[in-house]
């Protein structure tokens, strides 16, 4: 790439030192002998040769700088993040295109206009106190605003900010440049993990985590904080002194055991195990636990995860329930309607089981219940 300004001043230069030497060479040429005059024209062609490898070389040089400058140029306008170059009062002075995308406002249009209007007003104390303390201390400062784009939208942004010199301004003038990058998505991200967490923590169950080392339960690496409904606190199992395998009931623990087992051997990921717990005070409780594996390239479980709901209300309500169906002296089944129109006995309470025998649950009702084609109890049966 030539620059033209640069080949008329070379141009312009060879004319007048050629002017020079024609001027001066005819009084010189009158003295100097022939061998002298030969010495002359031979050194002249010399430093012509000369001159012209350096202005050869100085073209290519300028060809350099200025695809170092479009290069720059390019990874300034196409970085994956905004640019902006503001003064001390934050008024902008240069900014990149992705940052004129990021808030949907040509470049034309921001240049001369303070970045705090694109900030949102709850924010707007948080902005210029980061600008402040970066001009005061010197330090760069990063600092998470909302930035509202020209439709009204608005977005979660990073900013970073130091303090750079612009060799287009005096050096006395103090410029801060500024990173905008967008974190929407991470902001999204941590604010559902917040609404997961206050849901967890509302609810009867609790979540566990813990690696597998060897093929054995490792220390635990997460426990959510309502553990404590069961008497332990979080830091009895994060600190070692709890694992795992001691919260479970000791009758039910093989069980549990050899499940997690046959579960990885099988390549399975996720199931739910039934089975108690001793809370701190020894209380026994039922529960069924969520287990989710983590494997690895090899297919190995390395993480554990468990989501372990308290079902000791229901359990106990199922029982008191079943212990009054087989006190009751009369007869009470439960039939389930089956595709094609069958009846299905599915429950018969003992004094049921005593008049229609013990072998047909999971069989056809309607022959020894009631001997109709149409189920006087289901609708449309």
């Amino acid at each position: 790439m030539h620059d033209p300004d640069s080949d008329e001043m070379l141009a312009t230069l060879r004319r007048k030192a050629e002017s020079l030497a024609t001027d001066a060479l005819p009084a010189e040429a009158a003295a100097m002998s022939a061998e002298a005059l030969a010495r002359l024209v031979h050194e002249l062609r010399v430093n012509q040769i000369e001159l012209e490898l350096q202005n050869e070389e100085l073209r290519r040089t300028q060809s350099e700088l200025a695809q170092t400058r479009d290069r720059y140029a390019n990874l300034y306008d196409f970085a994956p993040a905004g640019y902006f170059t503001l003064d001390t009062r934050g008024v902008i002075l240069e900014a990149n295109l992705k940052g004129s995308t990021m808030l949907g406002i040509p470049r034309t249009e921001l240049i001369g206009k303070p970045f705090g209007v694109r900030v949102a007003r709850l924010d707007q104390t948080a902005f210029h106190a980061g600008i402040g303390r970066t001009l005061d201390t010197g330090l760069s400062q990063t600092l998470e605003v909302r930035l509202t784009r020209r439709d009204g939208s608005r977005f979660y942004a990073e900013l970073t900010t130091e303090i750079c010199t612009s060799q287009d301004l005096p050096p006395a003038q103090t410029t801060l440049r500024m990173m905008v990058a967008d974190v929407s998505l991470r902001c999204e991200a941590n604010e559902t993990m917040r609404q997961a967490s206050l849901i967890l923590e509302a609810s009867p169950a609790y979540l566990i985590r813990y690696p597998v080392i060897d093929g054995e339960p490792g220390p635990v690496s997460f426990v959510s904080s309502n553990i404590a409904r069961f008497g332990f606190s979080r830091e009895d199992l994060l600190s070692g002194e709890r694992s795992p395998r001691s919260l479970v009931h000791p009758e039910d623990l093989p069980r549990v055991e050899a499940a997690l087992r046959d579960q990885a051997a099988s390549g399975r990921n996720a199931f739910a195990l039934d089975y108690r717990i001793l809370t701190k005070n020894g209380q026994v409780r039922y529960v069924t636990d969520r287990v989710q594996f983590t494997r690895n390239a090899a297919g190995a479980v390395i993480d554990v995860q468990g989501l372990i709901l308290d079902v000791t209300d229901s359990v106990l309500a199922r029982r008191d329930l079943e212990m009054v169906l087989d006190s009751a002296p009369i007869p009470i089944v439960k039939v389930r309607l089956a595709e094609g129109g069958d009846r299905i006995l599915e429950y018969q309470n003992p004094a049921a089981e005593r008049i229609f025998g013990p072998m047909n649950l999971g069989k056809s009702c309607k022959a020894y219940l009631c001997n109709k084609e149409t189920c006087p109890v289901l609708p449309h049966a």
